[in-house]
Formats: C-alpha cells, structure tokens, sequence
C-alpha cells in the first residue's frame, strides 16, 4: 500500500540516523514488539530489510518473550534474512 510504501521511504532515508544510534531502533510498544516484529508481522520483505541494514536485532523478545522469528510463519525467505541478520 502507499503506507508502507512512504513508511520504507522514511527508513531507507533515516539509515545514517539509525547507524548513530540517534534512534533507538529497537524500541518496543505496549506490547514489547519492534519495528522488526511488526515487520515480520505484516510480511513487509523491504521494510525487514531496511530495518536489518539499520542495525535492528533479531534477538529482542517482545511482551510473550517472542523473537521476531516466530511471526515469520510461511516466509521462507522472512526466516532466511531474520537468521542471516539481513
């Protein structure tokens, strides 16, 4: 959609920020869950991506101690960049 669409913009054009460290790309909501995991929630394969270059961890558990990996349900290619770190 056009929502993610401009959302991946912004991530892509932020990437000098996240390297810094002047945005905490790991923060999580109320429910514990990063932008990483509602990533992989939606199936967003450019979003993850970005998100990965940026420096967002795999192994931050949200609220139900879930990993990003275990939204990645019927994505082989979600689980395969989620392990490879990109």
């Amino acid at each position: 959609s056009n929502c993610n669409q401009i959302i991946i913009r912004a991530l892509i054009d932020c990437r000098s920020l996240m390297g810094s460290k002047k945005i905490n790309i790991n923060a999580g909501d109320l429910t514990g869950k990063t932008a990483l995991h509602w990533g992989v929630i939606i199936n967003n394969i450019e979003a993850v991506a970005a998100l990965l270059e940026g420096g967002a961890s795999t192994f931050v558990r949200d609220s139900e101690h879930k990993l990003p990996y275990y939204y990645a349900n019927n994505s082989d290619e979600m689980r395969r960049m989620l392990l490879l770190g990109e």
